[in-house]
């Protein structure tokens, strides 16, 4: 099976060694924003995220979401933030 991904504007079509190409630049990309990160650390982030796409038939916008979806993880591991924290009420 033939990944295809639409280059640019100019329409052309490439196929999965392009993307991951481009993955592997979001790779280095996120590793400069992420220097306090380990750059295996990152890859794996951003492996995981591009996995979550898998499957999917249209892969135009496949990289700049595994860029958005891997830097929000990355920024989350960097703060130390887990996700959403639900605290129980407080009695008055």
């Amino acid at each position: 099976m033939t990944l295809l991904v639409q280059a640019g504007d100019a329409g052309e079509v490439i196929g999965a060694d392009e993307e991951q190409r481009l993955i592997e630049q979001v790779i280095e990309r996120l590793t400069r924003k992420h220097p306090d990160i380990r750059g295996r650390d990152v890859s794996a982030v951003v492996m995981s995220a591009h996995h979550h796409f898998r499957g999917r038939t249209i892969r135009d916008f496949v990289p700049l979401l595994v860029e958005r979806l891997a830097h929000e993880q990355l920024t989350a591991m960097t703060f130390g933030i887990s996700g959403p924290k639900h605290t129980q009420p407080q009695p008055h």
